[in-house]
């Protein structure tokens, strides 16, 4: 399964996914995205918002809406850190176990700059979203890159 484009879409379960018209400029240089559950009147009829930097480039963009669902639909306490889980979701949500094993191996020893171009260019997320999410699956270690 790959996934297309997120933008301006509503997922079951209610959540509504959209670029930001401006820029986040002015609250935060580091502020990629943000998500927000609202409720309707007395009914208690949750949404959740997700927006990013319009902006942005297109693998950004789909990175950080990724990240921000996983805020939303994630219950992260305790002692792990909610950033980095939600990165972990983004990466596993953009790509899957399947398609990475399916385009890349199980595992691997090498990987070249073109073939990880070529995969950024068929499947929309960054480089650096593949590298991470081939380490997370240990298709390559960290010692090879």
């Amino acid at each position: 399964m790959e996934v297309g484009n997120t933008t301006n879409s509503k997922f079951d379960g209610g959540v509504r996914i959209s670029e930001h018209p401006g820029t986040f400029e002015e609250h935060d240089s580091e502020f990629d995205g943000f998500s927000a559950e609202v409720s309707f009147g007395d009914e208690q009829i949750v949404m959740g918002l997700v927006f990013c930097q319009k902006n942005d480039p297109g693998d950004r963009q789909r990175f950080s809406m990724a990240h921000e669902l996983g805020h939303l639909l994630l219950d992260i306490q305790g002692e792990l850190n909610g950033e980095k889980v939600a990165n972990r979701f983004a990466s596993a949500f953009l790509l899957p176990r399947e398609l990475m094993v399916k385009r890349l191996g199980a595992r691997r020893n090498l990987i070249t700059y073109e073939e990880l171009k070529k995969f950024k260019e068929d499947t929309g997320v960054s480089i650096q979203a593949i590298i991470y999410r081939m380490k997370d699956l240990e298709i390559i270690s960290r010692s090879s890159l």
